[in-house]
C-alpha cells in the first residue's frame, strides 16, 4: 500500500471513531493515551498533532504500538465492539508514529539547572529521562551498549517490531 493509500485508510478508520465522552478505550490503555483525541486529529489529517498527543502521554508510543496487545486492552474496550469491529487503535498509532514529524520538547523551570544521571537506556531509563526533561532537568543517560532501548533493541525479533522503528524512536529521543 502506498503512502496516499495508507493516509486514506487512516483517515477512514479514524472517521469510524465515536469520540466517546467517557472514552472506555483510555481505561483499557496502560499508558492512558488520549485515544479519541489523537484519532480525531488523524481524522482532520493533523498527523503531527496526533503524534504529539501520543508522545505526551507515552514517550515510547511508537514502540508500544508494535508491542502492546491492544486487542486485549484499548481495542477490547472500544464501544464499536457492540455493533461492528473495534477501531484499529494500535494500527492508527503505528501509522502516526511511523509517518508524522514530531520531536518532543518541553520547557519547565521546576528542575532547571538540576543535573541528573540515569544508568541504562532501556524503556524505564528513557521514560524517566523524558519525564525529567519535561521539568527542564539536565539529564544524562549512561548506556554501555551501542544502542538505546535495551531489551527491545536486542531481544524483540524483527518480525514483531522492525529495527527501523527502534532506530527512529531512538533518534527522536536524542
Amino acid at each position: 500500500m502506498g503512502k496516499y493509500q495508507q493516509l486514506q485508510w487512516a483517515c477512514e478508520e479514524a472517521s469510524r471513531c465515536l469520540f466517546c465522552e467517557d472514552a472506555p478505550c483510555i481505561e483499557g490503555c496502560p499508558a492512558h493515551i488520549k485515544i479519541p483525541q489523537f484519532i480525531r486529529l488523524i481524522r482532520w489529517n493533523d498527523m503531527k498533532g496526533a503524534k504529539k498527543v501520543i508522545k505526551d502521554d507515552n514517550c515510547l508510543g511508537g514502540l508500544c504500538a508494535y508491542l502492546c496487545p491492544s486487542e486485549e486492552l484499548c481495542q477490547e474496550h472500544c464501544v464499536c465492539n457492540k455493533t461492528e469491529l473495534p477501531i484499529h487503535i494500535a494500527a492508527l498509532q503505528k501509522y502516526t508514529c511511523d509517518n508524522a514529524d514530531y520531536i518532543f520538547k518541553v520547557n519547565n523551570d521546576d528542575l532547571k539547572n538540576k543535573k541528573i544521571a540515569i544508568i541504562g537506556a532501556g524503556p524505564a531509563g528513557i521514560s524517566c529521562a523524558v519525564e525529567l526533561k519535561k521539568c527542564s532537568a539536565e539529564v544524562v543517560i549512561y548506556e554501555k551498549e551501542k544502542y538505546i532501548n535495551g531489551t527491545i533493541a536486542r531481544e524483540i525479533p524483527e518480525f514483531k517490531i522492525p529495527k527501523k522503528v527502534i532506530e527512529k524512536e531512538s533518534y527522536e529521543f536524542n
